[in-house]
């Protein structure tokens, strides 16, 4: 049913739901196939945190490639709590940023 996300096995989960509610394993069973995209590797919890705000409410190209260049312009140690926190905000919306998010990245 479903490929892959985040290198999670789905398939135990629809198992599960198609086993307690037979009209749910109708629906799933008559899906077809849905490969979700790999988002950019988050190797830390403040990068997951920072993909969640950053590619919100906009398509996922623009969010893979905006959050890209959140990751470059930390390398090569990556991101910080403390260095995230007193970042310029407007280094922040020169990668393309938005206020708003620059400032949930910041809080």
């Amino acid at each position: 049913m479903i490929k892959t996300l985040y290198d999670l096995d789905f398939n135990q989960g629809i198992e599960y739901l198609q086993s307690r509610d037979a009209r749910l394993g109708t629906l799933i069973n008559g899906l077809e196939v849905c490969s979700l995209t790999h988002h950019p590797p988050r190797t830390t919890l403040l990068e997951a945190i920072a993909w969640g705000i950053i590619g919100q409410q906009i398509n996922t190209n623009t969010a893979q490639m905006l959050f890209q260049r959140f990751l470059d312009y930390a390398q090569p140690k990556g991101w910080a709590p403390e260095n995230l926190a007193n970042v310029d905000p407007e280094l922040l919306r020169s990668l393309g940023i938005s206020r708003y998010k620059t400032r949930y990245l910041k809080i």
